[in-house]
């Protein structure tokens, strides 16, 4: 890395942005009391909390596909 033309340009270089972010987005919801995960579990929650908390929430619905009816109503 560059680190002299980075801080020039007043970018960080170190990574306590990074872990603070994931603390905040992931660890705060997946280590909660009494919970426990499957490795699968956490990584889908872990994608969900970081779309809600990125504001991209309304655009993950969006790519969602639509809810699959195993039913058929009959008119009366």
């Amino acid at each position: 890395m560059l680190y002299d033309r980075y801080r020039a340009n007043g970018l960080p270089i170190g990574s306590s942005a990074i872990e603070s972010g994931c603390k905040h987005v992931i660890a705060a919801r997946l280590k909660q009391a009494g919970m426990i995960w499957s490795p699968t579990g956490a990584r889908f929650v872990a994608k969900l909390r970081s779309h809600l908390k990125s504001r991209r929430w309304d655009e993950t619905l969006a790519l969602r596909p639509p809810p699959h009816r195993s039913y058929c109503r009959h008119a009366a």
